[in-house]
């Protein structure tokens, strides 16, 4: 996200991001207490996907897309 931003910074603007953004940012939807919860979400979503006939890929690409989350 910041590529030129110091490790030791990154903490402050994660705090200032998170107040500063609506709820509904993808940067909000996108925070996970860990690697597996991720995984588990991706999983998730392309499971629902499938099972409503569309390309998970697609989804995952545009979210907006899902008939599924309706």
């Amino acid at each position: 996200l910041f590529p030129l931003m110091p490790y030791h910074s990154m903490g402050e603007a994660h705090r200032r991001l998170m107040s500063a953004l609506p709820e509904d940012s993808p940067y909000k939807k996108g925070i996970f207490p860990g690697l597996w919860a991720a995984l588990r979400e991706l999983l998730r979503g392309a499971r629902m996907a499938g099972k409503a006939g569309q390309n998970p890929v697609q989804v995952w690409r545009h979210p907006e897309t899902a008939t599924y989350a309706r």
